[in-house]
């Protein structure tokens, strides 16, 4: 588990030359994203493709959607 938080701790200024609180934002969300396709034995650049190529056509209003706030 310490492995995969290296890349953070090495990228940890790269975050400072963010221009706003949603670049660092963004950035985190890829490494994390990076990190555990490694930690899962996938293949980083295949499951990143499917992941943007597959998120933004989802419907947030259906049943099952994992963010989707009760009510």
């Amino acid at each position: 588990m310490e492995r995969s938080i290296k890349p953070f701790v090495i990228s940890r200024k790269n975050f400072l030359f963010a221009n706003t609180p949603l670049d660092v934002q963004a950035s985190a969300v890829i490494y994390s994203l990076i990190e555990t396709t490694k930690e899962s034995g996938l293949k980083s650049f295949r499951y990143l493709t499917w992941v943007l190529e597959t998120v933004p056509t989802l419907n947030r209003t259906a049943t099952g959607w994992p963010c989707r706030s009760p009510g």
